[in-house]
């Protein structure tokens, strides 16, 4: 384990101590307070506000059918439902952002974009097997002799640099060498005519 060794050491000063008594007349005057709010002895008013809260909390809530669940509701998109239903108020902007939303659940013969989900779970259910792709054909690459970083795959060509070896390396400069030889030797030709 690594220990840090601050540059600086820093002094703490202890808050200043109270006496005991101090302290137990603090708690006395604490606990008079709030038997006095209470009106009774401070467990039997927590025991009693306790129930009264879990009665009250009962008579609010609601039966298990009306409850949601907001996993559910995330899973089968009502939150894209709801957002349909606003912008179905501003025609432009809901065929902008939902344009192929509603061609899929017009196809599907849904109205609502969670009866479209209980139709696709469904249906999954039925065949969980994903289907089989047919495999493409790679073309063979082949690649120019006089440009060797050049591929072409069927239709198109693209560059693909390879490192040269050593002795590859050599031969490319003898190659330029030559070419630059012939072209000087070509234009003292041309001006001596």
């Amino acid at each position: 384990m690594v220990e840090f060794i601050f540059p600086i050491q820093i002094k703490y000063s202890p808050s200043p101590k109270k006496s005991k008594k101090k302290k137990r007349k603090h708690q006395q005057k604490a606990t008079k307070k709030k038997k006095d709010k209470e009106g009774k002895d401070g467990k039997e008013a927590t025991k009693e506000g306790a129930k009264e809260g879990a009665k009250e909390g009962a008579k609010e809530k609601e039966p298990k059918a009306a409850q949601s669940n907001p996993l559910r509701d995330r899973l089968f998109g009502l939150h894209v439902q709801k957002y349909m239903d606003i912008l179905s108020k501003k025609p432009e902007q809901m065929k902008r952002q939902f344009s192929k939303w509603t061609v899929c659940l017009k196809e599907n013969k849904v109205t609502k974009v969670d009866e479209l989900y209980k139709k696709v779970f469904t249906e999954v259910r039925k065949n969980p097997e994903k289907a089989a792709r047919k495999k493409k054909e790679q073309k063979k690459i082949t690649r120019d002799p006089k440009a060797p970083h050049v591929c072409t795959n069927g239709k198109h060509k693209y560059a693909r640099h390879s490192k040269l070896n050593n002795q590859q390396k050599k031969n490319r400069v003898a190659d330029k060498i030559k070419q630059f030889v012939e072209e000087r030797q070509k234009a003292v030709k041309a001006a001596k005519k």
